[in-house]
């Protein structure tokens, strides 16, 4: 199920979709996983994703929340999976609960070079702290416009590191040994409950 600051999501579209950890996300029946993204009833916040083969998993949600809401926790038999993840075996997992709140804050800023003028299209990005950067959740994005600025809203709280990077692969961020090269550049940003 999906609950938003408690109840179900009512007019709230959720996206709800599994990412597979490890070497299995190579294989190409995950792969599909992320475009067998569902929408959760809004009356019940009840959703299902079929046909999941074993393995371990995070669920994410899908762009669509309304900017001042984050995806906030998963919790399976009362306890949070959210940075962990949770296993699929050869019988049903026990139900998840993907929760999400209101609240949520944005970022603005502007990127710069070395010689202080403003960068097009450089990729910004909020990093989670490092023992938490296995949950994709935790990061968030937004391109710089001509003039270099860039908003990133939907944020959860929490603390972060400000990057910005041009020419970069997409999702390198994502890999910690590439952040970790230049965790000295990142600024620190502490987001709090609106």
């Amino acid at each position: 199920t999906v609950v938003h600051n408690g109840t179900a999501p009512g007019q709230i579209p959720v996206r709800v979709w599994l990412l597979v950890d490890g070497p299995l996300a190579r294989g190409g029946v995950y792969q599909g996983l992320s475009v067998r993204a569902v929408v959760a009833n809004g009356q019940t916040g009840a959703f299902m994703i079929p046909a999941v083969q074993a393995g371990h998993f995070h669920a994410l949600v899908g762009a669509g929340l309304p900017p001042d809401f984050y995806f906030a926790d998963v919790r399976q038999g009362g306890v949070s999976v959210f940075d962990s993840g949770f296993d699929v075996g050869k019988e049903s997992p026990s139900p998840i609960q993907v929760v999400i709140n209101s609240g949520a804050r944005t970022v603005e800023g502007t990127v710069r070079d070395a010689r202080g003028k403003p960068v097009s299209g450089a990729t910004a990005v909020l990093v989670p702290p490092r023992e938490r950067r296995h949950n994709r959740a935790l990061y968030y994005t937004a391109k710089s416009d001509a003039a270099g600025h860039f908003k990133i809203q939907g944020i959860a709280p929490g603390n972060y590191s400000l990057f910005s990077w041009q020419n970069m692969p997409d999702g390198a961020y994502f890999n910690d040994r590439f952040v970790s090269r230049n965790e000295e550049a990142g600024r620190r940003v502490s987001v709090t409950q609106a």
